[in-house]
């Protein structure tokens, strides 16, 4: 019975793992007495030990079977690894032979473009030089036929004065190195020629007893007298031959020099000489004067072909050593091939059949033709030259210098498909009927030597091949590192998953442990889940807010909750649409990311929430997503340090943004109470705020005042509560609020407590000086910018313009390479401008002509950002600009502001000047030339723009506040001196222009034009287009619509000049749409923001007001005021806009002009009586005032 029991048990308790025996089994064991416990100690022994064989088994055949897995696995591990470094391997070799032959390619490829480059220049270069010779010499021809004429000589009896030194000349510009004049001699002349010779022969040579040494050392000689006889040229040269020349003459000497002529023809009459007179420079002997040029066999073959073509040609190589004895020819060895240049002399140039009567020879160094063209360092081109008339010979081109070597001894074929061939100065050839040419041909061969490649080899190839390589076996090396690093943790995790098996399955039998390590896995991951569910929504929205929440899913719970304390603050900038409708987007830009940025900086100081900006609307939170007590004077003092960092903020953007930036102000509304927030989930998630907090809160900022807190009843009483009842000031006036009626609000007026520092810049003097008094730092009376401060601020504005368009300009010139004049022709030039009597309207031309596309304009983008200019300069036009500032009268609207807000229009329009459908690209040629073409070319020269920059500053200079006719019913003196028309224009084009011109302003006109044609261009364009802005004048304007139809009505019959070309057409429209420019921007207050019009158009009022009351108008303008505006918008303004939208250059400006235009005349329409009777009032209010104060210091015309 006892047995069976414990066999019972002890089979329990192998089912349950071995320890899971209870109470019950204990009491019933203690039942049985003493004489059977040496059998069941027995039993047990022997049946535990039965039980533990059986676990062994099982778990050796497991361990067994675990081992064997995992020995295949890491079998399959180990044969990833290999193949992995196997890849690595073939990568590396594979990459490294593209690397390796890339590079070498790429070497080889700069290689023939630099070649291909370098010999385009050699061709360019030397064609050059030569067409230079051949046009030297026709400019000496023509002299001598015109002064023949002039001078009333007969040929061949002529003699021009100071020969040598014209030939000197033309040395020094061409290299040439000796000019002959050679009259052609009759045999019925020649007795009376050797007497006018011997005669003459002191004029002839009076400047040759000079011996040209150099350009710099000189020094006298005797040369002796002339022959007295013309004598043939010495029997020893008369025969050409050697190696070096492979001249092949010889067969064309048939004794006495009867060499055939070429083609035929006829040539010079028998008998014929053809002597030197004149030469030089460099004169030895006076001996060679009187040689017959015509008795040498090369000199007569050419002068022949020369006589039979009356056109300049060049010989074959011709040996000239016999003229070593009469000049200094130089060096004359192999390495100096020379050339004949004929050019023949006619006796008249007015005649129909032109008759010559001498010949021009100059002597030609080909070496001289391919010296200094290549920099320094371009080694080993060679340059093989072939001629028509049998000889060749070859140049080996290093760097400046040109070497001499044998014909085609230095050509490698290696380099045979390099060749590059150009026919070489053909002009100097004449094509005769039977397709040949008269004179010598030449033809060009330039090809690369191993010399030239080898500055294109280097190292790179192997090294770059290194470099890849050793990156893979980097990464080789560091994934083997990695691996056994991985091995590790992976063995020491796997042994403690190990040793954690082994004890629950020793514990439990098999299928009960692997079933317990599921359910605790499982239970783990629920425990996971269940905790994050039950996360408050405030930890959860706060743990999206700090970025450490994961993404939410589409079906997951909404991340929402409900704030109760928080203070909600919108803040919104005053005046900023009408500012806007003045500025680029770029610059509207500016200003939001400025301002915003530094209330972002503030926000993360105070740990306000910024919630989102709306347009120009910035909104905050205090309260959320971590709760605080004092969210309401947390956000107190945050309006109130960025309405001070904004005042700092907008006074340094005003320089860069332009006037009026600094009269911007802020407006913040305050309201505490719930609200509801989370995150609106879709294809952008937002954080939003909702519920009645929020809307009050807009209502509360919609209603308050420029630059002021304006608080509702919940956030006072908050801060009234906490012992800060002196910030809180209750509102005069109840206001409405859109579904709540009337309600009291307060002004939110932070005394005697200083801002800390925000950002780094807060440190600055604006924030130290900051008033403390909080009615004058937020109250509604803040008290305006002093008028020189805002004065010097425009100053600023307009000098960093002037100063970005200067760079331009300076960028263009070095990226084009502009020849720059010299200060003393540039002198010149400005008086000849002063000394003008002409008055600026006879300047005023149909056509300014702008210059033509240049394809190293787009290196201009590259460069005008490192373009620095010098501290004279920005002295000098910062000195400029204040002094034009000061010479504007203190009008109320013809002031140095109102020039101001017209360059700032002017600027705009200039910005949009582009082409539709373009991707600009600064630095892509294509593209600017599309730029280019469709602009008319203002966009590509930054002069023009410059220009009309300037003058959009200066064309009101001096303006006395009353128009052109008052000044001429006046009889003024300057109506007088500019004959009644357009006086204030021409009267301001004059004063502003005369002011540049001073001594102190030289560095800043050097700056703005470099030459003459610069200042010719610069000049006529400040002319027109400050004389565009006289738009009363009848006549003016009835020329300019006439000019615009011409330009741009091309549809209309006899609109058009047809004679016209199409460079005039395109400068025509570039001046028209300039003009037009700086029209609309002279009343772009009427196609701008309704704010913008009613501003100026008040001034304009008070201004015309005042001129009447001065007794310097006849009518009243308030009774025609409105009638006028009327008429102004229907006759001027919204045509004018139109003509912008139709010259189709000016984008959607034009539009935005237009539409403005046509808003604020249906406005004026609707309101403008009512205006024009506020204006009246406001003014008689204004004389009252000064009435009563006419002892007082005040300012009646502010």
């Amino acid at each position: 019975m006892k047995l069976r029991l414990w066999s019972e048990k002890t089979k329990d308790v192998d089912r349950n793992g071995g320890d899971s025996m209870n109470d019950d089994d204990d009491d019933s064991l203690s039942l049985g007495d003493s004489s059977g416990e040496e059998e069941e100690s027995s039993v047990e022994f022997h049946t535990s030990t039965h039980g533990s064989d059986s676990g062994k088994k099982s778990a050796t055949s497991e361990e067994s079977s675990t081992n064997r897995i995992a020995h295949s696995e890491t079998k399959a591990v180990t044969r990833s690894k290999i193949l992995f470094l196997l890849i690595i391997a073939a990568a590396a070799a594979g990459v490294g032979t593209a690397t390796f032959f890339f590079t070498r390619n790429k070497q080889k490829d700069e290689f023939r473009a630099e070649f291909n480059n370098f010999a385009k220049q050699l061709i360019d270069e030397s064609e050059n030089n030569a067409r230079s010779v051949f046009g030297q010499l026709h400019i000496l021809s023509t002299t001598l036929s015109t002064f023949a004429t002039d001078t009333n000589q007969t040929w061949p009896n002529m003699t021009l004065t100071h020969f040598a030194v014209r030939a000197a000349e033309i040395r020094e510009f061409t290299g040439v190195e000796l000019v002959v004049l050679a009259p052609l001699v009759h045999v019925d002349e020649k007795e009376e020629w050797e007497r006018y010779a011997w005669e003459h022969q002191k004029e002839a040579f009076e400047n040759d007893h000079i011996y040209y040494l150099g350009s710099e050392n000189q020094t006298e000689q005797d040369i002796g007298t002339i022959t007295t006889a013309i004598y043939p040229f010495p029997t020893s040269t008369r025969q050409l031959s050697g190696d070096v020349h492979r001249r092949r003459v010889q067969d064309q000497d048939h004794g006495d020099h009867d060499v055939p002529r070429e083609n035929n023809r006829a040539g010079l009459p028998a008998g014929v000489s053809v002597p030197v007179w004149q030469f030089g420079p460099r004169v030895r002997v006076a001996s060679l004067a009187l040689l017959d040029l015509y008795s040498y066999p090369p000199f007569e073959i050419i002068v022949n072909n020369v006589f039979d073509s009356n056109q300049a040609l060049l010989s074959g190589i011709v040996n000239l050593d016999v003229l070593e004895r009469y000049v200094d020819l130089g060096e004359n060895d192999q390495s100096k091939l020379r050339s004949v240049l004929a050019q023949p002399v006619f006796k008249s140039l007015h005649d129909r059949n032109l008759e010559v009567v001498g010949f021009l020879f100059g002597v030609l160094r080909w070496q001289d033709l391919f010296e200094n063209i290549l920099p320094q360092g371009v080694d080993g081109l060679v340059v093989n030259m072939k001629d028509s008339c049998g000889a060749g010979f070859s140049f080996e081109i290093n760097g400046r210098e040109a070497l001499f070597t044998e014909d085609d001894r230095t050509r490698d074929s290696l380099y045979n498909d390099m060749v590059i061939r150009a026919p070489f100065a053909r002009f100097a050839t004449v094509e005769e009927d039977d397709k040949t040419n008269k004179g010598c041909t030449y033809e060009l061969e330039i090809y690369p030597s191993q010399k030239f490649e080898a500055t294109f080899e280097s190292n790179e190839p192997w090294l770059f091949t290194s470099v890849v390589v050793l990156v893979f076996l980097f990464t080789a090396v560091a994934f083997m590192i990695y691996d056994v690093m991985v091995q590790r943790r992976q063995d020491k995790v796997m042994n403690t998953a190990k040793r954690t098996r082994d004890i629950v399955t020793s514990l439990f039998p098999k299928d009960v442990g692997l079933k317990l390590i599921e359910d605790a896995q499982a239970q783990a991951a629920l425990e996971a889940n269940a905790k994050r569910g039950h996360l408050s929504s405030k930890a959860s929205l706060k743990s999206y807010l700090d970025g450490t929440g994961d993404h939410m899913q589409e079906n997951s719970k909404p991340l929402a909750d409900l704030f109760p304390a928080t203070t909600v603050a919108f803040g919104d900038i005053v005046g900023f649409t009408a500012w806007s409708s003045t500025r680029e987007p770029s610059q509207v830009f500016t200003l939001l990311e400025t301002i915003y940025r530094e209330f972002d900086d503030i926000a993360k100081r105070r740990r306000v929430f910024k919630v989102e900006t709306v347009g120009d609307c910035y909104v905050a939170v205090c309260g959320l997503p971590d709760p605080r007590k004092d969210h309401y004077v947390v956000m107190a003092r945050f309006a109130r340090d960025c309405l001070q960092r904004m005042q700092v903020v907008l006074k340094r953007l005003e320089v860069q943004l332009g006037p009026d930036t600094a009269e911007l102000g802020m407006r913040f509304g305050l309201h505490s109470g719930p609200v509801t927030a989370g995150v609106l989930r879709g294809d952008k998630a937002r954080f939003q705020l909702f519920g009645d907090t929020v809307n009050m809160t807009a209502r509360i900022e919609s209603t308050g005042q420029k630059d002021r807190i304006h608080l509702s009843q919940d956030t006072a009483d908050l801060l009234v509560a906490s012992g800060r009842s002196h910030w809180v000031h209750a509102r005069e006036e109840t206001v409405h609020a859109k579904g709540k009626g009337e309600i009291q609000t307060f002004w939110l007026e932070i005394k005697g407590e200083p801002t800390k520092s925000t950002t780094s810049a807060s440190t600055n003097s604006d924030d130290q000086n900051a008033p403390s008094d909080p009615k004058s730092a937020f109250s509604a009376s803040v008290p305006r910018t002093a008028k020189e401060e805002r004065h010097a601020r425009l100053v600023d504005w307009n000098v960093d313009l002037l100063q970005r368009l200067l760079r331009e300009i300076i960028a263009q010139r070095q990226a084009i390479g502009t020849e720059v004049d010299s200060s003393e022709t540039i002198r010149l030039l400005e008086q000849a401008i002063a000394s003008d009597s002409k008055i600026v309207l006879d300047e005023v031309k149909d056509v300014v002509a702008l210059p033509k596309y240049n394809s190293k304009i787009a290196q201009k983008w590259s460069k005008q950002d490192s373009v620095q200019l010098d501290d004279k300069i920005v002295g000098q036009l910062r000195d400029y600009i204040r002094t034009i500032a000061a010479l504007y009268r203190d009008n109320p609207f013809h002031n140095f502001e109102h020039a101001s807000h017209v360059t700032m229009s002017v600027v705009k329009l200039l910005s949009r000047i582009v082409a539709p459908d373009l991707n600009i690209v600064e630095d892509d040629c294509d593209t600017n030339k599309s730029l280019h073409d469709h602009t008319y070319g203002i966009t590509s020269d930054p002069l023009t723009q410059f220009a009309v920059v300037l003058s959009a500053l200066l064309h009101d200079v001096d303006h006395t506040g009353v128009p052109n006719a008052q000044l001429v019913k006046e009889e003024s003196g300057i109506a007088a001196v500019y004959r009644k028309k357009s006086v204030a224009e021409q009267n301001s084009v004059d004063i502003s222009w005369n002011l540049l011109q001073e001594e102190v302003y030289t560095d800043l006109r050097r700056c703005i034009y470099g030459n003459g044609q610069e200042l010719q261009r610069f000049r006529q364009l400040v002319v027109n287009t400050v004389m565009a802005t006289d738009i009363m004048d009848k006549e003016l304007s009835a020329d300019r619509k006439s000019r615009w139809n011409i330009a741009f009505a091309q549809g209309e019959v006899g609109s058009f000049p047809l004679h016209e070309n199409v460079w005039t057409s395109v400068n025509r429209k570039a001046t028209i749409v300039i003009e037009h420019l700086i029209q609309a921007s002279d009343v772009a207050h009427t196609m701008q923001h309704w704010h913008i019009y009613r501003k100026w158009n008040a001034k304009l009022f008070e201004e015309c007001y005042a001129a009447y009351k001065a007794g310097r108008a006849d009518n009243d303008p308030a009774e025609q005021w409105y009638e006028g505006e009327i008429g102004f918008f229907d006759y001027y303004i919204i045509p004018l806009a139109m003509k912008l939208k139709s010259c189709g250059v000016f984008g959607v400006s034009s539009d935005e002009y237009l539409n403005y235009a046509r808003q604020n005349r249906k406005e004026w329409e609707s309101k403008g009586r009512e205006i024009v009777a506020e204006l009246v009032e406001s003014e008689k209010l204004r004389e009252s005032v000064c009435h009563k104060n006419t002892g007082a210091q005040i300012d009646c015309q502010q």
